[in-house]
């Protein structure tokens, strides 16, 4: 290599930390994945509700206000017991 011949140019990006650019290919992957995740959590919600009935709609709206993002992991929790407990 001969001194001062330019090897190679970079794009730097000056992007506040965190964010990411949008690849247009991935939105489709992405709208998709966002679909599953919306139609098993309705499942869950469902199944919970047929489960336990009315006692089932009071605890899913107090768990609403009380547990927010955690709300879809405490349903699948309390479901599973059900295999060492009954109803």
């Amino acid at each position: 290599m001969i001194q001062g011949t330019l090897a190679t140019e970079q794009e730097i990006s000056l992007q506040k930390k965190g964010e990411r650019p949008t690849h247009p290919e991935h939105e489709e992957i992405n709208q998709k994945y966002q679909e599953k995740k919306i139609k098993v959590r309705s499942a869950l919600v469902d199944k919970f509700k047929s489960t336990f009935d009315k006692a089932g709609h009071l605890y899913l709206e107090g768990l609403k206000n009380n547990a927010g993002a955690n709300l879809y992991w405490h349903l699948k929790e309390i479901l599973q017991y059900q295999e060492l407990y009954g109803t």
